[in-house]
């Protein structure tokens, strides 16, 4: 089955909450997070494209 590919846009706490609720799901996939903080978010997570947003 192919997986859903996922983006999250705002990066606090119902964004990590988000992403903690896609790990858990096998048929979903994180590929990007939108964030006004796109260095920190970098540094905590490696595998998924980051970009700015206002």
């Amino acid at each position: 089955m192919k997986k859903i590919n996922v983006g999250i846009i705002g990066y606090g706490n119902v964004g990590r909450g988000v992403k903690q609720a896609l790990e858990k799901n096998a048929d979903m996939k994180l590929v990007a997070i939108l964030t006004r903080r796109p260095e920190q978010v970098r540094k905590e997570i490696k595998d998924v494209h980051v970009f700015h947003t206002d």
